[in-house]
């Protein structure tokens, strides 16, 4: 993992982190702007779901798809175009359709760009800096998550194409950095990549499920409290510097111990409990913030650990990554759709917070399981 200024390591992470600015920087002021045009909580939500749903359809899809033809630059490609198609559409929302299916170039964008990320960053990572270097990649995200939301709730206020603009002209510079990556491809089939991942696609899939609270209910629920770019915005940056110092302190340490679940059973069991804690929020702006803080500080700990384990425990990045964002997607969708049905015909969420917090208590309880009967598996 070399961190000096011409290493392809180095590399990858300017690449990564533009990425992220240019996603933080539009995403961070689209769900008051969708409220602008009129569209309902529970509209914002479906659009959501509906990304995760291209996003599982793709994959199902992906397996066709010649290896040998789809790279790297070619899926990192597709996905900076989604997100200019994506940012296209949503310039005028006055037929609400036009939402939905901006909502599928959205979960494109992400997807196509992930695929090949994960897999990139750690096959340029040692096996004894994995924990390190899984810090480094969570914590990004909430480093630009500071400073990119202030930044476009602040030129929101002067107007949203604005945003558009500059989003599209910074998609432009994204294509030249991505030219400066290693392009390679990875060659799999469907049973190769679930094989692959059979020690761990039990804790993804549950995982995938609980993030309908960080991905769909939590920045769709947070417009019931605020609804203007500035002060929803305000609050994302917040989120981040919650969480900024946590993850690479504790990336660090695991690589010393090595034994990852060990680190996992507080992190999720604190989890459920914040899930938990939000059911009783939805009409306290307060707590509200509080639950997130709790939940925003230990998330990426949890995202760090749980990708580290993935990377300890096989031995072809590639296709255990592959394998990864189908059980992943698969459990977001089951998530969302679960949130959408609470949105529905409970109005204030309630049940689904219940739902979501158990589903993060199967964390410990699988892992003591594990534990206990099954010592042979690797990462434990």
């Amino acid at each position: 993992m070399d961190l000096s200024y011409k290493s392809p390591f180095f590399k990858l992470l300017l690449f990564y982190a533009f990425c992220l600015w240019l996603n933080g920087f539009a995403r961070s002021v689209v769900n008051p702007y969708f409220l602008k045009w009129g569209l309902s909580l529970n509209q914002i939500l479906l659009g959501i779901c509906i990304a995760f749903l291209a996003q599982f359809i793709f994959l199902l899809m992906f397996r066709k798809i010649n290896a040998r033809n789809f790279n790297a630059h070619l899926s990192w490609g597709l996905s900076l175009a989604s997100f200019l198609v994506f940012i296209l559409l949503i310039i005028d929302l006055s037929w609400t359709p036009k939402f939905y299916i901006a909502s599928v170039f959205s979960g494109l964008t992400t997807l196509l760009f992930y695929i090949y990320y994960n897999a990139a960053h750690f096959k340029l990572t040692s096996q004894e800096k994995v924990g390190h270097s899984s810090a480094i990649m969570f914590s990004l995200g909430p480093i630009i998550s500071i400073l990119a939301p202030l930044a476009s709730g602040f030129v929101a206020g002067f107007g949203y194409n604005y945003i558009w603009i500059s989003s599209g002209l910074l998609t432009v510079v994204a294509f030249f950095l991505m030219k400066a990556q290693k392009n390679f491809t990875i060659n799999y089939s469907f049973k190769e990549a679930f094989n692959e991942i059979r020690r761990t696609r039990l804790f993804i899939f549950c995982e995938g499920v609980w993030e309908a609270l960080p991905f769909g209910i939590i920045p769709v629920y947070t417009l019931f409290f605020l609804k203007t770019p500035s002060g929803y915005a305000t609050f994302l940056a917040y989120l981040a510097l919650v969480s900024v110092m946590a993850n690479l302190t504790l990336g660090k340490y695991t690589d010393k111990i090595q034994k990852r679940a060990v680190f996992m059973f507080p992190i999720s069991i604190i989890l459920s409990a914040a899930t938990f804690l939000f059911a009783f929020a939805t009409t306290n702006l307060i707590l509200w913030i509080i639950a997130a803080s709790v939940l925003q500080f230990f998330l990426p700990l949890f995202w760090s650990i749980i990708t580290a384990m993935v990377v300890d425990s096989h031995q072809d990045i590639g296709l255990a990554m592959v394998g990864r964002e189908f059980f992943l997607v698969g459990g977001r969708v089951v998530g969302l759709s679960a949130a959408f049905i609470s949105f529905i015909f409970e109005g204030t969420p309630f049940i689904i917070f219940f739902f979501l917090g158990l589903v993060m208590l199967l964390f410990p309880i699988i892992l003591l399981w594990r534990t206990r009967i099954k010592r042979h598996y690797s990462y434990i």
